[in-house]
């Protein structure tokens, strides 16, 4: 495809824009403070920058006496000597942007969307919104390479589709188009077609989405700031002294939502005199993001640190924010779950509880070594129910619960993390500086009952939340099974409203990958809908030999790594030991010290037991024995995630034991 006629100059646009940002930081006006922090956007608070910058994320034109708002470009942070002014993409002007009917849109001509590689800007795609007006763009003389002639795309902004392709009251779904002169009844391609463009309406940069969803992935998700929808951006520049949850089906962009929320938060023009945090531009926000694995942290790195400084954010994962908690080193190896009491909320009240019959007669220690004894002398009294004299509960089932809890040194398991770490909070609570004033959850329908009450412990009094999930994810019986009881437990309906935020539109899968996985919800729940209508359409291998199980999902896995040599090929099972015997004899090599990626000569396929999977994306994915994959209360959660975290193409590897539903979805 042709380039754009403007590509160059706009590639010219960003380098400059860049490089002044850059002098700009270096440049610090401010002589009363240490030598490492810079004064960034005119902001009267000081942040340090990170070590490299967000590219311009696009351009406004608009139809305008107003020199200001005319012409304009997005970007991470105000400059205005570009010639053309750069906006900051938390700034209230950026609505018209992100927003195509947000209070001045009608006066936008058209919006111009960046395509990213690295800080480069590679492509761009215009949105024009009236026709017959000329362009507002000022293209002034720079230093850039002659374009091949070609014509300006012009593209409207997405429209509802023709009256030929509008469903009518005749075709309605509600069963009552029964006129023996109806049309006759659409090809399923047709209704696909049809959903497509409804899912789709609303949208903006309808084709740069279109062509970033069809990119390889990468370990690390890139940014796609620039490629905000309406509703995220709605939900990432939500009310800052609001908390927020968000149920969102899988590839609704949760993980994008938590990420740029964190960023926003802290981004310096909401702390200027007219911002939403002028009050606190002395003390800035402080931020906390609490993800499921440790690939995850990795995995969203790439969005947050070109736009927050790295002290105001903190990204973790919700097994290192334990263990840190504790102070105690590990491992602590397993999964959560065992009984309901080991994670139930009351844990906090026992441990509470212990701390103060211990005080009443002794000391905590100091010194080395002191931690871990302190811990456990918390621990024990829980265990034993506190002394002959003060018991911590009468409740026979929860005496019975905490005799049976192991000795000290045999609990160093993921099982009674959470409440080691209660323990140490019960004699010595987080310091007020070491607190946060936003905490974001993501996956937060997989934090059980006493993780939140840890996590509660980390907000200041004041503090708010942002939690993104979907409850239809869920992998164990011990977490709540509502957004209302996490709502409760956390007083974020104090008023009596609460109403969890619900994202609909997906992007990540095709349509073939969750008509699939979709079987696995009650009928209520499903219809999940994706701007990628169709797509490769699952494979579903029956190997009936049980030692050829392994053999045939390596098979697989190597063709898709071919194929998606440029991206990612994950095999997700519930077995991964067997799989690497496997990787091993068929002459593949782990790298690094983690099991997780393996190599053979060009090629890359990841390996991810569905715990770990949690969060991450693949080109393709290849899931291996499904029916293996553990049930909560019915529901086959850790099923539905594993195989939802394919993109363009999904296999299924099957000797025993498939779901029903998976079976019926197969011959559909």
């Amino acid at each position: 495809m042709t380039p754009h006629p403007e590509l160059p100059y706009e590639q010219a646009k960003n380098k400059e824009y860049l490089d002044k940002l850059e002098r700009r930081l270096q440049r610090n006006p401010l002589t009363d403070v240490a030598r490492n922090v810079l004064w960034i956007d005119a902001v009267n608070h000081q942040i340090k920058a990170n070590g490299y910058h967000h590219p311009l994320l696009g351009r406004v034109g608009c139809d305008t006496d107003d020199e200001e708002l005319r012409d304009f470009y997005i970007g991470s942070r105000f400059l205005p000597e570009l010639g053309v002014p750069v906006y900051s993409w938390a700034a209230p002007i950026a609505r018209l942007f992100f927003q195509p009917d947000a209070d001045g849109s009608e006066d936008v001509v058209v919006r111009r969307t960046f395509a990213h590689r690295f800080t480069d800007i590679s492509d761009l795609d215009d949105e024009w919104v009236r026709e017959g007006v000329d362009s507002p763009f000022i293209s002034k003389e720079l230093n850039v390479p002659a374009p091949a002639p070609t014509s300006t795309r012009r593209r409207r902004a997405a429209s509802p589709a023709p009256a030929s392709h509008q469903p009518s009251p005749s075709t309605s779904t509600g069963g009552e188009g029964t006129r023996s002169d109806a049309p006759a009844a659409p090809d399923t391609s047709t209704v696909r077609i049809r959903k497509a463009l409804d899912i789709r309406e609303g949208m903006r940069a309808e084709e740069a989405v279109l062509k970033r969803l069809t990119a390889p992935r990468q370990d690390k998700l890139q940014s796609v700031l620039a490629l905000l929808q309406p509703d995220q951006h709605a939900l990432v520049s939500w009310p800052v002294d609001d908390s927020l949850v968000v149920q969102g089906h899988p590839g609704t962009g949760k993980t994008v939502v938590a990420a740029y929320r964190a960023a926003y938060l802290v981004n310096p023009v909401l702390y200027e005199d007219e911002g939403a945090l002028a009050a606190r531009a002395s003390k800035p926000l402080k931020v906390l993001v609490v993800g499921p694995t440790a690939g995850y942290v990795s995995h969203v790195d790439g969005l947050i640190q070109p736009l927050a400084a790295f002290d105001q954010v903190r990204v973790t994962h919700l097994h290192d924010l334990m263990a840190e908690t504790t102070g105690l080193k590990g491992p602590w190896p397993g999964a959560i779950g065992g009984e309901h009491n080991d994670v139930d909320a009351q844990a906090r009240m026992f441990a509470e509880r212990a701390a103060r019959i211990h005080e009443q007669n002794h000391r905590w220690r100091e010194g080395n070594g002191a931690r871990r004894e302190n811990i456990k002398t918390v621990y024990e009294l829980i265990r034993r129910n506190g002394t002959p004299e003060r018991r911590l509960v009468e409740d026979a089932d929860q005496v019975a619960w905490m005799a049976n809890l192991p000795a000290f040194e045999q609990a160093f398991k993921r099982r009674y993390l959470p409440l080691m770490a209660q323990c140490r909070l019960a004699y010595n609570p987080i310091p007020d500086g070491m607190r946060y004033d936003h905490i974001i959850v993501d996956e937060a329908q997989d934090v059980s009952p006493i993780e939140w009450n840890v996590l509660d412990q980390y907000l200041r009094r004041d503090g708010h939340w942002t939690l993104v999930g979907d409850m239809n994810q869920r992998r164990s019986d011990v977490t709540y099974g509502s957004w209302h009881e996490i709502a409760d437990h956390l007083a974020l309906a104090a008023d009596g409203e609460f109403r969890p935020q619900v994202m609909t539109r997906g992007y990540r899968s095709t349509g073939a990958v969750l008509r699939f996985a979709d079987r696995l919800l009650p009928a209520k729940q499903r219809g999940n809908q994706t701007v990628q209508a169709d797509g490769e359409p699952v494979k579903v291998d029956h190997v009936t030999r049980p030692e050829m199980l392994w053999v045939s999902a390596l098979q697989v896995a190597h063709q898709l790594a071919t194929k998606y040599a440029d991206g990612s090929t994950a095999i997700i099972t519930v077995n991964p030991g067997e799989m690497m015997g496997e990787l091993g004899r068929g002459g593949w090599r782990r790298k690094g010290s983690g099991f997780h990626i393996w190599q053979k000569g060009e090629l890359t396929v990841r390996l991810y037991a569905p715990e770990d999977a949690r969060g991450l994306e693949f080109d393709a994915v290849v899931v291996v024995e499904p029916g293996a994959f553990p049930e909560n209360l019915g529901r086959t959660g850790q099923l539905y995630t594993s195989l939802t975290r394919a993109n363009r193409e999904l296999a299924v590897i099957w000797h025993r034991n498939m779901p029903d539903a998976l079976r019926r979805a197969a011959r559909s």
